[in-house]
């Protein structure tokens, strides 16, 4: 009796350890869930949309765009108020960039492509246009920093030479655009160069395990990058699959303790490839179907693994939109999750354990039920004489027909020019592209149809490109989140204190700051203790644009005569780092080319992409008559570096500046004392009066850049007798001293650096140069907006005019009325014939409706 008393004792205590264990289990599952949840509205991520007024250039005009700035996870506006875009050059340094007050979750901006630099080479050689090559925008918030780097929005754009004849660029139709080769300011990184044949294989839920089935896809690339067909065998069994859309496929197979290969065929290439080598022991799933209200998963674990409770999270957007708990055993379970309520857009599927360990992982796309607005227009004329006044009309509807009042962004443009084959329109984008890892062959295809070809290949790009932009383990709470910059809800200065060595951020520092508008009204005083982390961060009351003088100090009492005991940081200069070119954005396609290759109906996709121009350097345009006369001769080219705002920059990160041989090594000039590229080097320096060659300038290489205003390398040797040509102050000093060079010297080789520098040399001492615990420098404010110039001609053509436009129309702002209408009217060019129409908007309840069309 005893024993059996003591049996039922032991096994109730087994069983209540047991449920209590369980019920922990359970507790630290829904702890990581509810950390998602909120995660999301404590710590809101942003997305960045820009829409351009054209999809090419040429090399002087102006770029036009229009931004939207949304909440991540519902598309509402973001509440960040300050936005920067920036435009880069096709080697990655920072040409120009606007920083612009957001409006309603809006702001505009536009580039001109022109090169300003520095006024001495202004002076020198006159207003350039960039040269032609791959240009890049970027946009973002400061908020958004806080994440990848991946999120922030960004767009490739080919830039051309302008023609000789402006009116070839109506009738030429380029691919892309050659670049020149240059050793200096390589600053973007160099993609790897895919192979001929490329396959890459993705297996369901992130990883295969010994013994249970799985689902596998994989995407063949050629050396663009671009998906092509391909097709495929499983040599383990001589399994036969093909691609079914853009390169993407997948096959069934159930791992063995073996390695396995397939063996791909695309053309008349052939190649074998090993599998991902499987788990002996985890945890997978399937989605086994997915329907609009509902989808169904199969989790599976390996028999080495005991029977466990774990967690089903799906989140959309970085929200959380189901949870669950699962006790998996030996076979495999099925669970429903219910997708009612569910928003459109990129989902994840996530299986975890009660330690917040990631076990499998799958993106899905879910299709939403609401429909999105439209918009329409209709024109006064079917056709347009040159010079002609145009007349549209639009009309904005909801998905119900009901008209409502909104405003959107507008572009009229001529019909020729070049799509590029990863372009994205604001729904593709906000829906989809921001949420994947890479760029997606043609985004549009996804939603033109939701019939089962359209839905499988949308899975497909779910499993081949899934990333977890919302890094579940910070959202979760298994790692910590690190806020580095805050939400900008106006004009800040923000920053940290570092010590002299820059390795350790000061607490509880006292900065004291002044800004004074260029005006001199309203100088706002500041003051602010850092904290733990060194920071410290200033809201400017005053709303200004262009800059302000700054006055900034760290006051940590321990000043040396030479030098500073601290050094301040500005969080201005945290700058995305220059990323590399995915192989297929310098991809460009015709777009009649395009359009022509569509009006056969058996023609694929694949089969037109492929009527791009190849060359052996990559994809590359016609050759286009370049201007006839150049604005200088040919020795006259050289590089021109603006050193006073690089040497900003250099200050606004902590950093001492460098001497002008430590500035020219890195801007990628083999510099000693003497020389340059195998010449010898002069260097002329100077100011706008004399030529400098005693004291601080007596040995040219070891100046400090905080004296330098600009350099200027040439970058074809001249002789000495062309040098004193364009040095002029460097002849009358030689004139002068009776030191002029003999005959055979004049006609040696050089290579000349020319070095400006700052008037107010005289003033700036050895202890200024090296205190960088105080500043006097500027802050930005607002860019000043532009206007796009409409001309007119109320009385008819003008005899012997000639009118270049191509982007004819642009409003980044046009607004409808009670009845959902508005009106646009402007004059049509003197050579297009055909139009474009672009138009794109997205709801305060953050639905994206856009209109792409030609007339």
């Amino acid at each position: 009796m005893m024993k059996r008393v003591s049996s039922i004792l032991i096994a109730l205590l087994i069983i209540s350890y047991a449920y209590c264990e369980n019920n922990r289990t359970v507790e630290s599952l829904m702890h990581y869930a509810g950390n998602i949840y909120q995660f999301s509205s404590i710590v809101p991520q942003e997305k960045v949309y820009v829409q351009f007024d054209n999809t090419c250039y040429y090399s002087g005009e102006m770029l036009w765009f229009k931004a939207y700035v949304v909440n991540a996870s519902n598309l509402h506006r973001a509440p960040s108020s300050v936005l920067y875009v920036e435009l880069l050059s096709p080697s990655g340094v920072l040409l120009k960039h606007e920083k612009l007050k957001i409006v309603a979750g809006q702001a505009d901006g536009s580039f001109s492509l022109v090169d300003g630099s520095t006024e001495d080479a202004r002076e020198k050689r006159g207003v350039l246009g960039y040269s032609s090559g791959f240009y890049e925008i970027r946009a973002y918030t400061n908020n958004m920093l806080n994440f990848s780097e991946e999120a922030i929005f960004s767009r490739v754009f080919p830039v051309y030479d302008k023609p000789k004849e402006e009116k070839a660029m109506f009738t030429q139709n380029p691919v892309t655009a050659k670049e020149e080769r240059t050793y200096v300011e390589q600053y973007r990184p160099k993609p790897d160069k895919p192979n001929n044949l490329n396959v890459s294989f993705f297996p369901e839920g992130g990883q295969a395990l010994t013994g249970v089935p799985c689902t596998v896809a994989f995407k063949v690339t050629d050396d663009t990058g671009l998906g092509v067909d391909a097709e495929g065998v499983l040599n383990d069994d001589g399994t036969a699959f093909s691609t079914v859309h853009s390169g993407m496929g997948s096959f069934t197979y159930t791992p063995s303790d073996k390695s396995s290969s397939v063996t791909i065929t695309y053309g008349d290439t052939r190649k074998t490839f090993t599998l991902p080598t499987p788990k002996k022991s985890g945890y997978n799933f399937r989605v086994k179907s997915a329907k609009i209200d509902e989808m169904t998963v199969e989790v599976y674990r390996s028999e080495l693994l005991p029977e466990d409770t774990l967690g089903l999270s799906l989140t959309c957007r970085g929200e959380l939109v189901a949870f669950d708990t699962i006790s998996v055993g030996k076979s495999a379970l099925e669970r429903t999750i219910s997708l009612t309520d569910v928003p459109e857009g990129v989902c994840r599927l996530t299986l975890f354990n009660q330690s917040g360990q990631v076990l499998a992982v799958r993106s899905l796309y879910h299709r939403g039920d609401i429909l999105a607005p439209s918009i329409t227009f209709t024109t006064d004329k079917s056709s347009y004489e040159p010079f002609e006044k145009m007349n549209m009309s639009f009309k904005l509807t909801d998905s119900k027909g009901q008209p409502f009042r909104d405003r959107f962004c507008l572009s009229v443009r001529d019909v020729a020019g070049v799509a590029n084959a990863y372009s994205d329109d604001m729904r593709t984008y906000l829906l989809l592209s921001s949420d994947l890892k890479g760029l997606i062959e043609h985004p549009e295809y996804y939603f033109e149809s939701r019939d089962d070809a359209h839905t499988k290949a949308l899975d497909l790009l779910m499993l081949v490109q899934g990333w977890e932009r919302y890094d579940w383990s910070v959202m979760s709470g298994v790692t910590p989140y690190l806020e580095e910059h805050r939400m900008e809800k106006g004009l800040t200065l923000n920053g940290w204190i570092l010590n002299p060595s820059g390795r350790k951020k000061l607490e509880d520092v006292s900065v004291t700051a002044a800004v004074m508008p260029s005006d001199r009204t309203k100088t706002e005083l500041f003051e602010h203790k850092t904290d733990s982390s060194g920071y410290f961060g200033f809201d400017l009351t005053n709303e200004f644009y262009d800059e302000s003088r700054l006055t900034i100090r760290a006051n940590t009492k321990k000043e040396r005569l030479i030098g500073t005991s601290a050094r301040i940081r500005f969080e201005r200069s945290a700058k995305p780092e220059v990323r590399s070119f995915h192989p297929g954005e310098t991809v460009f396609e015709s777009i009649e080319a395009i359009r022509e290759a569509m009006k056969g109906d058996d023609e694929t996709e694949e089969e037109y992409s492929a009527k791009i121009i190849k060359d052996k350097e990559g994809y590359i345009l016609p050759d286009v008559d370049i201007k006839a006369n150049r604005k200088y001769v040919d020795y006259y080219t050289f590089k021109s570096f603006d050193a006073k705002k690089d040497v900003e920059i250099q200050l606004d990160k902590g950093d001492y500046t460098t001497d002008l041989y430590g500035y020219l090594l890195e801007k990628g000039y083999q510099v000693d004392a003497s020389d340059i590229d195998g010449f010898e080097a002069l260097y002329y320096v100077h100011t706008d009066k004399r030529y400098l060659y005693t004291g601080w300038f007596e040995i040219p290489t070891s100046i400090d850049m905080m004296l330098i205003e600009s350099v200027n390398v040439y970058d074809e040797r001249v002789t000495l007798s062309e040098c004193l040509d364009l040095a002029p102050l460097y002849l009358s000093y030689l004139l002068s001293t009776g030191s002029y060079p003999e005959m055979e010297e004049l006609y040696k080789y050089r290579r000349l650096v020319d070095v400006k520098i700052k008037e107010n040399y005289q003033v700036i001492s050895r202890k200024d140069i090296m205190k960088i615990g105080s500043r006097i420098s500027t802050i930005e404010g607002y860019s000043r907006p532009y206007y796009f110039y409409n001309p007119t001609y109320p009385n008819g053509p003008v005899p012997g005019d000639v009118d270049y436009r191509r982007t004819l129309y642009w409003d980044p702002n046009v607004v409808t009325d009670s009845i959902g209408e508005a009106k646009v009217n402007f004059y049509n060019n003197s050579e297009s014939s055909g139009f474009n129409v672009t138009a794109t908007g997205i709801t305060a309840s953050g639905l994206p409706y856009i209109l792409n069309q030609d007339f």
